[in-house]
Parts: C-alpha cells; structure tokens; sequence
C-alpha cells in the first residue's frame, strides 16, 4: 500500500514538471514572439509613413534599437511595388507578403516576416487615403538560438527535479 502511494505522489511529481516545463516554454515563446512582432510593425508603419511622406527609408529606420543590416522589407500599393530594400541579393529575396509568420530562406537562414496595411493620408485632402501593405521581414535566428537554450534548460531541470523527487 505504501508502496502504491508513493509512486502515486511520484507520477503526480513528475506529471506537474512536464507540464510546467511545457507551459513555462509556451508563454516565454508566445511573449518573445509576439514582442518581435509588435517591433516588427512598428518598423514597417515607420517606413510605409515615411514613405507617404516622401521621405527616404533610411530616415524611418535610423533609430532603430536593434541592429537590422539585414531586414528585407518590401512597400506595395494598390498598383504593385513601390519600393524594395535594395541591399538584398538576388539570391535572398523578400519573402511572401504573411501577416506574421516564420521563413525559412534557401540559405537555411529564419526569418520573421510580417505584413501591415497602413493608411496613409494623400497630399491632397480631397483624394482618398492611400493603402500601403509593408511586408517587413528581419532575422530570427537568434529568437530560435534562445528558445533552444531554453528548452534544453527546462529539459535538464525537469530530468534533475524529476530524479530527486524519485530519490
């Protein structure tokens, strides 16, 4: 009986660090996730503003907080495309206009790509706003390096947990 009860107690040990380790990898994913996203519309309004405005690309993303050599972004309006980032190689395209979603390139590299409408307001206040969609995309490598290390560490605190309890 004794015996049965412990193992009981030893299951419900071990059930509750699965789940709290999936749980816990979850929500920190879902937070980071959703964070580069909101960086990543930002940056996009930015430029789709910027360049209602007349105003180079360059100027909309000079106070960026984080380093973006290589963010892709491409600015389209009801005709076709206005403008592309022009230090893309042919080789790493722009990736398809998504709301939000990670791309694999060719060259094995992620990336996050998101896709924004934005309303911009014509010159002329008797023409009707402009719609811009802005597909912006930037690395996210170092999102799926971090998620890893994560991972790994839930992984070897729950097998240490685990074992512990059971000793």
């Amino acid at each position: 009986m004794a015996r049965r009860i412990a193992a009981s107690i030893l299951l419900t040990v071990w059930a509750t660090l699965i789940v709290g380790g999936f749980v816990a990898y979850w929500v920190t994913r879902t937070v980071l996730i959703a964070d580069l996203d909101d960086l990543l519309t930002q940056r996009a309004v930015s430029l789709a503003n910027a360049r209602a405005r007349g105003e180079p690309e360059e100027s909309a993303t000079a106070q960026r907080p984080l380093s973006t050599l290589q963010d892709r972004f491409q600015i389209r309006d009801e005709i076709g495309t206005i403008f592309s980032s022009g230090e893309v190689p042919a080789e790493r395209p722009v990736p398809a206009p998504q709301k939000a979603a990670f791309v694999k390139l060719g060259e094995g590299q992620w990336v996050r790509t998101v896709a924004v409408k934005v309303s911009v307001p014509a010159a002329n206040a008797s023409v009707r706003p402009r719609e811009l969609t802005v597909v912006y995309s930037s690395p996210a490598d170092q999102l799926y390096r971090v998620l890893s290390r994560l991972a790994l560490t839930l992984t070897v605190c729950g097998v240490a947990a685990g074992a512990a309890a059971a000793g």
